[in-house]
Formats: structure tokens, C-alpha cells, sequence
């Protein structure tokens, strides 16, 4: 059998499959994260201190000792503020009509350490673009 004519595996699907996922709307969903990074961070430390809280401190915005209703009442703001943008990310995911745009595969490209100019990604999607 050659080259083109080759069965890809099961988990060679899966593995594309995955990949494709992540890679449409990719610079729309790295902004999401980017927000929701720092909030899954916040709501770790708090939830670390409301287990441990002689041995660990919850400061707020202004370096202020937080009470533990404060830290409960963050935490509770924190959990919407997650589940919202997950459900957004996961809406991109969701959508039947995803495509892999120029500038999603440029900011893969980038976040993998290979600057492409505009005209290098173009071609890289001409290439293996099917329609």
C-alpha cells in the first residue's frame, strides 16, 4: 500500500480529531483562558486557606486580611465567574461549523515558538486546505 493510500489508526484519529478541536478558534480561546487562568489561581489559594487558615493567609485586592465570609463570598463570585467562561469556551468547541483560520493557526504557530509571516500561514492552509 503507498504513502496516500495508508488507513490511519484509531487513536491517529483521535489524536487528529483532538488536535483539530484545539486548534479552531484557537486565538479567540487562548484570549478565554488567558481571563480564566488567573481566576482558577485566585480560587485555589482561597480554597487552600479555608482548608488551612492558621496556616495560610487570604488577602484581597487592597493587601487587607480577608474573613472567612469574604473568602466564601469570593469563592461563590469565583465558581460563576469559571463555569461562565467555560461554558464560552466550550460553546467555540461545540460549534458544528469550526474552521481552522489563518490567525488560529498563527497564534498555534506562535505559542509553539514559530513566528510565520501572513503569507507563510496562507500557504500552509492552501496546502492542505480540501475546500
Amino acid at each position: 500500500m503507498d504513502e496516500q493510500n495508508k488507513a490511519i489508526t484509531q487513536s491517529e484519529e483521535k489524536e487528529l480529531q483532538r488536535v483539530f478541536t484545539t486548534m479552531c478558534s484557537f486565538q479567540a480561546k487562548s484570549k478565554l483562558v488567558a481571563r480564566l487562568t488567573p481566576k482558577r489561581e485566585r480560587r485555589d489559594k482561597l480554597l487552600a486557606y479555608r482548608k488551612s487558615p492558621e496556616t495560610a493567609v487570604a488577602l484581597n485586592a487592597q493587601q487587607e486580611k480577608m474573613s472567612m465570609s469574604d473568602v466564601t463570598h469570593e469563592l461563590e463570585t469565583l465558581k460563576r465567574e469559571i463555569v461562565a467562561i467555560e461554558k464560552e469556551i466550550a460553546t467555540y468547541d461545540s460549534d458544528p461549523n469550526r474552521k481552522i483560520r489563518s490567525a488560529d493557526l498563527s497564534e498555534c504557530l506562535r505559542k509553539l515558538g514559530k513566528a510565520c509571516t501572513r503569507k507563510e500561514v496562507e500557504e500552509l492552509i492552501w496546502e492542505v486546505d480540501e475546500n
